[in-house]
């Protein structure tokens, strides 16, 4: 999203109009008007963006702002899936079947830095699984258990665990599947 010509020029000239907007608060309450002020400048300028990224998401992420008041030029927008904030990827799940959930589990695999993870400290992605039921956190993890070996294993993080039990791949594709089919029936 950032990278797109008009994105880039409304940052500059937003994170400048922010900044001199509050001028002459403090740093906190600064912090937050500015903040504010992008948000609804955002909302002004890209409710397009606003729209895909929600229809995208199936209502589950939003478009958030990361303000660099010192470097107006680094300012950036990203996804965000609250309460989870290190989401790498997400993965809208248009059908929800085995080989859509194989599909995301794919590219949660192709999103991994190539070549071999130093001993004891994996490689890992955390993405979010979307259907217009439910958000699923996910994780792939890539470890170097010695020599070239390397073993891939999924999580289902809950609440923003950094640690989950590693599932093999096919119970994690039936553990998505179970999750966004009970969430699909009613209640």
């Amino acid at each position: 999203m950032t990278n797109h010509p008009a994105v880039q020029e409304w940052l500059r000239n937003a994170s400048l109009e922010a900044a001199v907007e509050v001028g002459n608060l403090s740093d906190t309450e600064a912090s937050a008007r500015a903040y504010s002020f992008m948000r609804e400048q955002l909302a002004e300028k890209f409710p397009s963006l606003l729209d895909a990224i929600h229809e995208l998401t199936h209502g589950h992420g939003t478009v958030d702002i990361n303000w660099r008041p010192l470097a107006p030029q680094f300012s950036s927008l990203f996804l965000t899936f609250p309460p989870h904030d290190s989401i790498d990827i997400s993965i809208p799940l248009e059908t929800v079947n085995p080989d859509a959930i194989s599909a995301a589990a794919d590219r949660m695999i192709e999103a991994l830095p190539k070549g071999l993870p130093f001993p004891k400290h994996p490689h890992t992605v955390d993405a979010m699984l979307t259907s217009s039921s439910i958000a699923v956190h996910a994780r792939v993890e890539d470890r170097n258990e010695g020599g070239q070996r390397r073993v891939r294993s999924f999580m289902l993080p809950e609440n923003g665990q950094k640690k989950a039990e590693r599932l093999p791949r096919d119970t994690f594709e039936n553990r998505v599947f179970n999750a966004i089919e009970e969430a699909r029936l009613p209640t």
